[in-house]
């Protein structure tokens, strides 16, 4: 699907940047792009960013996540933990967390292809924490996500807790670049 949304971009067809910004958008978030989602996308694909990006960020944004919450199945949800915990008891649990911009998107990426069958709640925000049964965060080997230390409170006592970290300068260069292409994180500057 991205090779054939590429060759579109490339102009091998008749749709526009901005008809595969919007199919992105109604694909992943059942909606219409708002104007400035529009714009930034477009910025963002005139300054080089490839497809798989922009497919990753809105894929991976918040309110796909919480798309995906309200509208999932919580009890298979907890199903599919209670499932991975009893093939894998008294493991250690990881918290991963997450702060933006250090690399640790890949780190989680690695910790979850080694997790093997274990199961995993990456991308996730407090408030989505709050809202999962309790068996979930119980059985969860790994627990990432931009969630910040209270998220502790929430998880089985003995859990590890790691984050990365970058030059603070780096970070807060990249984070700024970051926020300039993404319209939905300006009102948090």
């Amino acid at each position: 699907m991205l090779a054939f949304l590429q060759s579109r971009l490339r102009g091998e067809s008749k749709f526009t940047r901005e008809e595969v910004i919007e199919a992105l958008y109604r694909g992943l978030l059942d909606r219409d792009p708002e104007p400035p989602g529009l714009a930034a996308q477009l910025a963002a694909l005139e300054a080089g960013a490839p497809l798989h990006q922009v497919v990753y960020g809105i894929g991976h944004s918040r309110e796909y996540f919480e798309m995906w919450l309200r509208g999932g199945d919580p009890p298979a949800l907890a199903t599919e933990a209670w499932r991975a915990a009893t093939r894998h008891p008294n493991e250690a649990h990881i918290y991963f967390l997450h702060i933006m911009k250090t690399g640790g998107t890949a780190l989680v990426e690695g910790l979850s292809a080694l997790a093997g069958d274990r199961f995993c709640l990456t991308q996730i925000f407090l408030d989505h924490m709050v809202a999962l049964p309790p068996v979930v965060l119980e059985s969860a080997a790994l627990v990432a996500g931009h969630l910040g230390i209270e998220a502790r409170e929430f998880l089985p006592a003995g859990t590890v807790t790691a984050t990365a970290l970058r030059d603070p300068l780096g970070r807060v260069l990249s984070h700024y670049a970051h926020i300039l292409v993404d319209p939905a994180l300006r009102p948090e500057t």
